[in-house]
């Protein structure tokens, strides 16, 4: 979905904010781009990780709907 081919995963994986209630359920998995990055990190300490390297985040999604509804909106054009 849009993120670019390439090798780093910073780049090609994305991150989705959602709330407690979708972490919980998808076991921290939102927090993408920390579990490919450092799949050693158990799904409990993701949040942990996430805050200390949100700020080298590049791809991410404000919640499934936004991403869903940009996406849809990118291959309509």
């Amino acid at each position: 979905g849009d993120c670019p081919q390439v090798a780093n995963m910073f780049e090609n994986t994305r991150t989705t904010f959602t709330t407690s209630v979708v972490r919980f359920l998808a076991w921290n998995m939102p927090y993408h781009v920390e579990h490919h990055v450092f799949p050693a990190v158990p799904f409990h300490r993701l949040p942990d990780l996430h805050r200390l390297i949100r700020e080298d985040l590049k791809v991410t999604a404000e919640g499934y709907a936004a991403f869903s509804r940009d996406y849809l909106a990118r291959r309509l054009r």
